[in-house]
């Protein structure tokens, strides 16, 4: 089917650029975990704080932009199409500016007030001056992404480009004695890089012959809730860190910092399928092609489940080596808070096509419900368990939730189309997990670097897939979607006569 065929092809392209992403992302943490967890916490504290205010600053208007356009595009609406744009941008540019300098503002107080460490004061400044620039970058990046239906643009500049500048930096930065404050100078250096880019693909891509008729409030109907829900998902996200910073030490939130993005891996394969789904989806659904819509949804969490089971049985197996190979000896103490959040991660990451559905059938004050009431049970159990608990207890707040929203929005699909996407074939993964669990528990033992991590990931990982094949896990819609990626392989290395 042509929307499993965009779908697979552009979520195999991005699948390369978000692993390589997610890993530079990782090492840029890794360069600043080895100076501590105290400055690692810093680090998280003000990066989490950044986050809140970004999620403000953009209204939501970055997933509008995306949904409005790939269905005015599907009707050749190409007036409409560039008042969406343009009109996000007006509106963003003005809240980001105002959101910029309150946090500049506030700064001070933040730190010493609040988290109680001076320090602070500097990542937030420099942090604060980045918002509109950050802002403006996501929604020129989404439109392109929604007009082109590729996602070569975003992966080369935003999750590439930008990690690279960051982890060059980083690494000199660090090198020279900047600790933290190095780590926010990179960060920084890569947004302003990454906007330009934007900027420049924006006048490229985007045509400009027409006139733009299209209504703001139109748009900010839809984003209004996008809003609140993308806000309560930064609540989910960060409120562990943001309460750990405020009842513990700054090396305790260092320390969790190393488990959850770790735990965030998972997130490299639905990342791929994801960044074309919800113009796909939106585009199936507007021209009323149910059947190809259920298949895509079908198989699109098919995809996920599958492959990301083994990634996370090496995950949970081999937790205390990991974190204490890569990060540091004295990481190795959130091994537990890791396998907690990565039980989550695979339940939540599972049903991101069910939250790209959503969307994609404009329902966002559905989302913007079940983000609500998971970000309170977070917030809540947050708040209950971390004062005697520290970071275990922000581990169990941050699984029972992410845990939640998953299972919300999965059945809520469930419910209003009659697609569930927790198939019987999913045993047959789960059955393929258990005998990898098995033979990765054995070398647990020997898992003593880096070179032996990475080992027993791998024997895993093929253990899983040889398992996975004899039980005859792949479909005849799913083989003939591998045979069109691989036939595009070949054609790539032929064209390049590399055959």
């Amino acid at each position: 089917m042509k929307s499993l065929s965009t779908v697979a092809r552009g979520a195999g392209f991005v699948f390369f650029g978000m692993a390589a992403s997610k890993l530079l992302s990782y090492a840029y943490r890794v360069i600043v975990a080895r100076i501590g967890p105290a400055e690692y916490g810093l680090l998280s504290i003000a990066l989490a704080v950044f986050g809140i205010f970004s999620v403000f600053a953009v209204l939501g208007l970055d997933i509008g932009v995306v949904r409005y356009v790939a269905e005015y595009k599907s009707q050749g609406d190409y007036g409409r199409v560039k008042g969406a744009i343009t009109g996000s941008l007006k509106i963003t540019a003005i809240v980001s500016l105002l959101l910029g300098v309150l946090f500049f503002v506030i700064a001070r107080p933040l730190a010493t007030l609040v988290y109680h460490v001076e320090e602070l004061t500097p990542l937030f400044q420099l942090l604060a001056l980045m918002i509109p620039l950050y802002t403006s970058r996501d929604i020129i990046m989404g439109a392109i992404r929604a007009w082109t239906q590729e996602s070569y643009f975003d992966v080369f500049s935003r999750n590439i480009g930008e990690n690279v500048i960051k982890l060059a930096a980083t690494f000199l930065l660090v090198a020279i004695g900047f600790k933290a404050l190095g780590a926010i100078y990179a960060t920084c250096l890569g947004i302003i890089i990454t906007f330009g880019v934007s900027i420049y693909l924006y006048n490229k891509y985007i045509p400009w012959h027409v006139a733009p008729p299209e209504s703001k409030m139109v748009l900010l109907r839809y984003s209004t809730p996008l809003l609140f829900s993308t806000l309560l998902t930064q609540v989910l996200v960060w409120s562990a860190i943001l309460v750990l910073g405020h009842y513990r030490s700054s090396a305790e939130v260092g320390i969790y910092n190393a488990a959850l993005p770790t735990a965030t891996l998972l997130s490299i394969i639905p990342g791929g399928i994801n960044s074309l789904l919800l113009p796909v989806m939106t585009e199936l659904y507007t021209l009323k092609k149910l059947d190809e819509f259920r298949i895509t949804y079908l198989s699109a969490s098919k995809w996920i489940f599958f492959l990301n089971l083994p990634i996370f049985v090496a995950m949970v197996l081999f937790a205390e080596p990991l974190l204490s190979i890569i990060f540091g000896q004295e990481y190795g103490q959130g091994a537990i808070a890791l396998v907690l959040v990565a039980c989550s991660h695979l339940v939540l990451q599972t049903a991101v096509p069910a939250v790209e559905t959503l969307k994609a059938i404009k329902r966002p004050k559905l989302l913007l419900l079940y983000t609500a009431i998971s970000a309170v049970v977070n917030l809540s159990l947050n708040m209950l368990l971390i004062p005697t608990y520290g970071m275990m207890g922000g581990a169990i707040a941050t699984a029972i939730s992410f845990a939640l929203y998953g299972m919300l929005a999965i059945t809520h699909v469930y419910y209003l189309l009659g697609i569930m996407s927790i198939q019987v074939q999913f045993l047959k993964g789960i059955i393929a997990a258990l005998v990898a669990s098995s033979i990765g528990y054995l070398l647990l033992p020997k898992i003593v670097n880096t070179l032996t991590l990475f080992a027993g990931a791998v024997i895993v990982s093929v253990v899983y897939a040889l398992v996975a094949l004899a039980l005859k896990s792949l479909e005849q819609k799913d083989k003939e979607i591998l045979r069109k990626l691989l036939s595009k392989v070949q054609a790539i290395f032929q064209d390049n006569n590399l055959g």
